[in-house]
């Protein structure tokens, strides 16, 4: 895995599968995409939807050397110790292919299953490094302001991992570039929320001492390949308005140029059982997702790594399509992402 953490600012494509992608689709997609030479399969776990360690175990019994990427886990959830255990048994199937992220998880996807969300920072700072030290073969004791373990150990072999941090906002990621060895962005990223998040990520690196540790920053972006910007815009607003909704108002939308009164608009039909797709105008998709033609995409992709990204992780959409639009973009994206 330490071919992942240089700093040359090629095009790395990588193919993101969430838990609304068919298992069949899944599995079918990362073989496609190791033979089409693609940098990573990153796997994230959205509730409620397929389980991103269950994802993995398929990927990873599938393919043979693609490098892949688990998160977002979140320690609510799933415990760090459950992490760790999971990560550590990963990293025996795939012979140690696995990258894992952790993150606070969505608000309300929290909330409903009844946790408590009023320290997402410090579930991410306590997650990270309690399952850090698991994963290297500490025995761990700790009491933390959210987890508390008492002479916790894997009891079979695990593998030092780095350790990526899933951030949205400022305050998060300046502690991904404080304690994490790299950042996944979520979707709805663009080119200057991503400038802008790399320089909260320096600013945590510079606090703790870190400036010039590698630190991988990877980028999700939904992407519908089609003849036409139209209908490609036609394909992604479905699950634009599903995540634009679900995150309401934050760093992402206001870098998209929606304002919070909108975003909060959003996510109140959100909360209430609809998701307005309706309402998700043709600017809003620009901002946030690569929807057209090959070249078009090609550009978006582009802007990404010049702005600071190392892998971009497509989601193909439409997302029950995988295995079809991985062999799409592998013959007419990834040529001109060379």
């Amino acid at each position: 895995m330490a071919d992942n953490f240089h700093g040359a600012h090629q095009v790395r494509l990588g193919l993101c599968m969430s838990g609304n992608t068919p298992m069949r689709e899944v599995v079918d997609g990362a073989h496609l995409a190791e033979a089409a030479g693609w940098d990573s399969v990153w796997l994230g776990e959205d509730y409620f939807y397929r389980g991103g360690a269950t994802m993995a175990a398929a990927v990873a019994t599938a393919t043979s050397r693609i490098t892949i990427g688990l998160g977002i886990m979140t320690p609510l959830p799933r415990h760090p110790a459950l992490i760790a255990m999971e990560v550590a048994s990963l990293q025996e199937l795939s012979g140690n292919r696995i990258l894992p992220g952790i993150g606070a998880g969505v608000a309300v996807w929290m909330r409903q299953m009844g946790f408590d969300y009023s320290s997402p920072l410090g579930i991410m700072r306590e997650g990270v490094e309690v399952t850090r030290r698991l994963l290297a073969g500490d025995m761990v004791t700790v009491r933390g302001k959210i987890f508390n373990l008492d002479r916790v150990k894997l009891n079979f072999p695990s593998t030092p991992t780095p350790i990526l941090l899933g951030a949205v906002g400022p305050k998060a990621l300046q502690l991904a570039g404080e304690i994490a060895d790299g950042t996944v962005l979520s979707v709805l990223a663009g080119r200057e929320y991503v400038e802008w998040a790399l320089d909260r990520i320096k600013e945590g690196q510079a606090a703790a001492g870190r400036i010039g540790h590698p630190h991988l920053v990877v980028a999700y972006l939904f992407l519908a390949l089609s003849d036409t910007r139209e209908a490609g815009r036609n394909l992604v607003r479905p699950v634009v308005a599903e995540y634009l909704s679900a995150g309401g108002a934050n760093a992402l939308s206001r870098a998209a140029g929606i304002g919070d009164a909108v975003a909060g608009e959003l996510n109140r039909e959100y909360v209430r059982g609809h998701t307005p797709v309706e309402r998700i105008t043709d600017d809003m998709v620009d901002a946030v997702a690569a929807a057209g033609p090959p070249e078009y995409c090609a550009g978006w992709i582009r802007r990404l790594v010049d702005a600071g990204v190392d892998v971009v992780a497509v989601l193909p959409v439409p997302l029950d399509r995988t295995t079809a639009e991985v062999r799409k973009i592998s013959g007419e994206l990834l040529p001109l992402c060379v």
